[in-house]
């Protein structure tokens, strides 16, 4: 086991993400000049500067850059997208030209690098619960300020962006194919400072054993017995507290009823937060941390098998 850094002389970097091809994405957030960067985790090649972002007198991208995803279902024309953590920051969608797309893994490097892409930002309409793209940046400025501040995690599953709004405590949930857009509180019972959020989809062992033999699924039952059974079968959004008095893990199903999955009891001081959640590569456990105690869990199932879990990272961090 080693480590080594990969980066160097930048600043505040944070959410960031990877490629489909695999390297990273890391996301300076600097105020002033920040830039976004590729970063090859083998080290076979010096990390680079991207086209990423809005261009600035030093070299770099004026910018206070989070988090980065991508869209590369249409091969022909990949999408990346990353957010910025301003109160005016809107959500970015950047396409290279047809000259550098490519599914050579050995070539898609150079798809980030391409200065001709084209750059676009996210216009809602709120009243309506629609959205378009724009070139107009200033447009999209004055959009963000008002409907979504402070956009910190960012992510792409099955046709549908998702991303955070800290400032307002809002997930949003974009349909990139009908261009509709849903919005979801995440300011909700104890649940009320999400430091990390997580998309999950279960699908329960037992569930999938009995469709393959053609028996019926069970219907939701509100007794106990089921609760976890239910649980299991639906898509869940979990999160971690940040500051709560409770710091846990929670979740949200599809019908919009949240579950504490674990929660600490008489924590040493009412601004503890658990952070970090996360899967093992296995999906047999999952871990997170205490902060402020430095502490990490693991947590596992007492019969050994995996939680079957589909993964969305939206990071989100409480607003000072």
């Amino acid at each position: 086991l080693e480590y080594k850094m990969l980066l160097e002389e930048t600043t505040k970097n944070c959410g960031g993400g990877h490629t489909p091809w695999g390297t990273w994405v890391s996301c300076e957030e600097h105020n002033g000049a920040s830039g976004i960067f590729q970063v090859d985790p083998w080290d076979s090649r010096a990390p680079q500067l991207t086209a990423l972002g809005d261009r600035s007198s030093n070299g770099k991208r004026a910018g206070v850059w989070e988090s980065f995803c991508y869209d590369v279902s249409n091969p022909g024309t990949p999408r990346f997208f990353f957010s910025e953590d301003t109160r005016n920051g809107p959500v970015r969608r950047f396409t290279p030209t047809s000259a550098t797309i490519t599914t050579d893994n050995d070539k898609m490097w150079d798809m980030l690098n391409d200065e001709g892409g084209l750059h676009e930002y996210i216009l809602l309409n709120r009243g309506e619960g629609t959205f378009r793209w724009t070139q107009d940046l200033n447009s999209a400025r004055n959009n963000a300020l008002v409907n979504y501040q402070n956009i910190e995690g960012i992510d792409f599953r099955d046709g549908h962006l998702f991303f955070v709004s800290k400032r307002q405590k809002e997930l949003f949930d974009l349909d990139l194919e009908d261009g509709t857009f849903k919005v979801t509180s995440t300011n909700i019972n104890t649940f009320s400072n999400p430091d990390q959020i997580d998309f999950l989809v279960r699908r329960h062992r037992r569930r999938r054993q009995m469709k393959e033999e053609g028996r019926e699924e069970p219907s939701n039952a509100s007794n106990g017995s089921r609760e976890l059974d239910v649980l299991a079968e639906m898509p869940l959004l979990y999160g971690t507290e940040d500051g709560g008095k409770l710091p846990g893990i929670f979740a949200m199903d599809i019908k919009g009823r949240w579950f504490s999955i674990l929660e600490m009891a008489n924590p040493a001081n009412d601004d503890e937060e658990t952070s970090g959640f996360a899967f093992s590569p296995d999906k047999k456990s999952f871990f997170f941390c205490l902060q402020d105690m430095g502490l990490c869990y693991r947590v596992w199932r007492k019969d050994g098998y995996t939680f079957d879990v589909e993964y969305l990272n939206i990071k989100y961090h409480n607003a000072r």
